[in-house]
């Protein structure tokens, strides 16, 4: 009963989250907050700050830069889009 998000090639399927999937740093203070209001992907402690890796329609902070999705961004960002449409790859 699960919904088709892709179909097409895996390496491909990266760049459907191209500009939806940023890195950058945020005060601990601020961390809790803005993970329950945002899609983590991955996270790591470092000081006072915390680095973080987001899926995200839009710039989630200030000082975020889009990075390189990769497959499991990818993923991500697929389950994440609020349409229904299959998305096809060029084949």
């Amino acid at each position: 009963k699960g919904k088709l998000r892709y179909l097409g090639k895996p390496m491909d399927m990266t760049r459907e989250a191209e500009g939806h999937v940023w890195q950058f740093r945020i005060p601990a203070k601020d961390f809790g907050k803005f993970v329950d209001e945002h899609l983590v992907v991955h996270h790591m402690s470092e000081g006072d700050s915390v680095r973080v890796r987001v899926i995200s329609e839009s710039q989630p902070w200030e000082n975020a830069v889009a990075a390189t999705p990769n497959l499991e961004d990818a993923y991500l960002w697929l389950l994440r889009k609020k349409d229904n449409n299959v998305i096809t790859s060029n084949q």
